[in-house]
């Protein structure tokens, strides 16, 4: 797990990463201390943002796409 400062003070919690290809996915959050708040966790995907949620839906449609792909080319 790793930690970093944002310009704006907040600290950026890192969970995880894991490199695909050339693109590292990253699951973090945001913590505000000053205010004691959190923000996330996010799957971060290059410089894209997906909720957990999100991120799900994302894993069941790519799932669902090599399915497809192999069933065509079993056929």
């Amino acid at each position: 797990m790793r930690h970093a400062v944002r310009p704006e003070g907040e600290l950026v919690h890192i969970g995880g990463a894991l490199l695909v290809r050339q693109t590292v996915l990253r699951l973090c959050t945001t913590i505000d201390s000053a205010a004691k708040t959190q923000d996330g966790p996010y799957v971060l995907v290059g410089d894209a943002k997906f909720t957990l949620h999100e991120a799900e839906v994302l894993l069941a449609a790519l799932t669902q796409l090599v399915d497809q792909g192999r069933a065509s080319f079993l056929a």
